[in-house]
């Protein structure tokens, strides 16, 4: 028998449709709030659901208490002008329990004057925030806290931040966490201590000592974790084994110079994070990234996720995908995501066919995004063994950061056919190849035609000029309702003198292939409508 819902659920289920991130929409949750007594509670449970900073109720405080000044940024400062008295918090308890998700502290790089938070331009002072919490510390000011959320905070609030934290708090989210070991470790020991249930720690900017790795697996029910580390070894991948919840792991390597990297031989026969499926590593190097998933190979992984400082050697890509084809998780695997901020020289003598072959072994792949420098030798033979090992493949990003060669490249239009007819479910096509097409009687694509692919991404990919129609026309027949583009317009800033009437070139080829393949699309489906007798 299913629980009727109370009259209070059902309008707290019809209000939280009403949008509320500007001041003029909070206006209608405060109109409902007014309207009678059954909407009161509702309404102001939901308004007061998401505080961006604590400015909305230290101005429910009384008027006297509150001092408003401006600095030199020219926003309000807001700070205690007297010593705090239990009458102060009249208003304030009345609505503080009623906080779910918290914010405190400023963001450095926010704009007041591009915000639509009606408080954008006001925040409260580290100082005011500290008395609060030593006045209050006998009880928590938000006793239901489920999310608590710091900015910029001063490195002096830090012993105080525990004043938060409350037995129901989830997530604990710290832009830039305490420099001091010593404050570290203090505040994973208070956060263990009053909020064991806590799901998701993110520390995403302050580096984090190692000596805090023994603490985080006390905070047993944790499924999601993001920190910052210099280094990860393998006693300390042993003591996290034991977060059997942990499904998401986020590590940003600080400074791979000084990274000790973990040894898999010392964790043989220990099953490291059980139950991870999503791994994103930031990292200067991709050895790095490997040795790391040597150690995880045991995990049920369904979504691996590096950024590189550096752009990787194409050996080093070859180690990291036979580490994939010799992990447990080849048979769960659904996403890769390897990225690189840097260009670096194309390496002599890798042939990228052989390099992604591994890859092939993992049948369950839906996105494979790799950037690469270049990738020398993938043929159209090497997309049609792709389409056949990853049939429910969504989308295929081999982007290339550097412009092709005069010479043409060895995957052509024709190497995109098995990829429209095997992979029912692609979305998005992005790979370099030369685009040229010899005219005959057949149609362009053999009869092939794929309505799910919706980008095709070119990049720096070649054009025989002469052929643009006929490329048009090619992938308007199978690819009718793809949007067509490529790198060249943004090759201009940064190409060379003697290759820049080359770049304006290829990039009006494509843009004319673009205008055209609308143009083919339409006609088409006028034909479709209105066959010839």
């Amino acid at each position: 028998m299913h629980r009727c819902l109370k009259i209070r659920e059902v309008l707290t289920n019809i209000f939280q449709y009403c949008p509320i991130t500007t001041y003029p929409e909070q206006n209608t949750l405060v109109s409902l709030a007014c309207t009678c007594r059954d909407f009161h509670e509702p309404a102001l449970d939901l308004l007061w659901h998401t505080l961006e900073d604590l400015v909305p109720l230290l101005r429910n405080m009384p008027a006297d208490l509150i001092r408003e000044e401006l600095d030199s940024s020219l926003c309000t400062k807001m700070s205690f002008s007297r010593p705090l008295v239990p009458s102060d918090f009249d208003r304030f308890d009345r609505y503080a329990p009623r906080v779910k998700d918290l914010t405190i502290g400023r963001d450095p790089f926010l704009d007041p004057s591009e915000s639509e938070s009606m408080t954008a331009n006001a925040y409260v002072d580290a100082s005011t925030i500290r008395e609060l919490i030593t006045y209050k510390r006998d009880a928590p000011p938000f006793p239901n806290l489920l999310e608590l959320h710091g900015k910029a905070l001063p490195e002096d609030i830090y012993p105080y931040l525990s004043g938060f934290f409350t037995a129901r708090l989830d997530l604990l989210n710290l832009l830039a966490g305490p420099t001091s070991v010593q404050e570290q470790e203090s505040l994973l020991v208070s956060l263990a201590r009053t909020s064991p249930y806590i799901t998701d720690l993110i520390f995403p900017d302050t580096s984090w000592s190692n000596t805090v790795i023994p603490i985080i697996p006390t905070l047993s029910n944790l499924q999601r974790l993001s920190i910052t580390l210099d280094s990860l070894t393998s006693q300390d991948l042993s003591q996290l084994s034991s977060l059997a919840n942990l499904t998401f792991f986020l590590v940003n390597f600080s400074d791979d110079v000084i990274t000790r990297l973990p040894d898999v031989q010392a964790l043989d026969g220990v099953v490291v994070l059980p139950a991870l499926d999503d791994l994103h590593v930031f990292s200067s190097q991709l050895s790095t990234c490997t040795a790391l998933l040597r150690c995880l190979r045991r995990c049920p992984l369904e979504a691996i996720d590096f950024t590189l400082r550096n752009s990787p050697p194409g050996k080093s890509l070859r180690e990291l995908f036979m580490v994939f084809s010799q992990s447990a998780f080849r048979a769960s695997l659904t996403s890769i995501n390897i990225q690189g901020d840097e260009i670096s020289l194309p390496d002599e003598g890798i042939l990228y066919s052989e390099v992604l072959r591994p890859l092939l072994l993992l049948q369950e792949l839906c996105i494979v995004f790799i950037d690469h420098n270049s990738w020398h030798g993938l043929d159209n033979r090497s997309l049609e063994q792709m389409a056949t090992a990853w049939p429910h493949l969504e989308h295929l990003e081999l982007y290339t950061f550097s412009m092709v060669t005069t010479q043409p490249g060895l995957v052509t239009l024709e190497g995109l056919i098995p990829l429209a007819s095997q992979c029912p479910n692609l979305k998005t096509i992005n790979l370099a190849l030369h685009a040229s097409v010899e005219m005959t009687d057949s149609r362009p694509g053999r009869g092939v035609t794929s309505l799910s692919v919706e980008s095709l991404d070119f990049c720096y990919s070649t054009i025989d000029t002469s052929t643009i129609p006929h490329v048009a026309g090619f992938l308007s027949d199978v690819f009718p309702n793809a949007n067509i583009k490529s790198s060249w317009d943004e090759a201009k800033e940064f190409v060379e003198e003697d290759e820049a009437e080359r770049s304006r070139a290829m990039a009006r080829a494509w843009a004319e292939v673009s205008r055209l393949h609308s143009v083919f699309v339409l006609v088409r489906q006028q034909e479709r409508r209105n066959p010839w007798n």
